[in-house]
């Protein structure tokens, strides 16, 4: 019982990381003090976002990106923001053809032409042609 009531109280508040720390860490592994700034800014960020966002995620996804922190090496607001992502992802598998291999409903993956195809420019510029001999 206390662990269900321990896990519903973690999952419905916004955590709190030591982001100086993350970056000082970050640092050291890339040995270039210039990455420091950019890293907190995008520490912050990433929290800012999630903040926003946070009364969206389902408590299956807080629980499951919660828990995947370790005190120790990953408690970053950018790795929860990337959790939070994929799990968004993974939900809407299917809407975007990864469950069945192909498209939303099966079968076979959409023709040129259902994607905007042959009257499409070329992608290395001009439009396509085909040459008869």
């Amino acid at each position: 019982m206390f662990q269900l009531l321990a896990a519903a109280v973690l999952a419905s508040t916004i955590p709190t990381y030591d982001v100086g720390r993350i970056c000082r860490s970050d640092v050291e592994l890339a040995q270039d003090e210039s990455n420091f700034d950019s890293c907190i800014n995008d520490e912050r960020a990433a929290k800012e976002h999630i903040a926003r966002e946070w009364a969206t995620y389902p408590p299956s996804a807080k629980r499951q990106c919660l828990s995947n922190t370790n005190e120790d090496l990953d408690q970053s607001y950018v790795e929860l923001m990337t959790c939070f992502q994929i799990e968004d992802w993974m939900k809407h598998l299917n809407a975007v053809g990864g469950a069945t291999g192909g498209t939303a409903g099966g079968g076979s993956p959409p023709s040129p032409t259902q994607m905007g195809g042959y009257s499409a420019t070329h992608p290395l510029g001009g439009r396509p042609t085909i040459h008869v001999p």
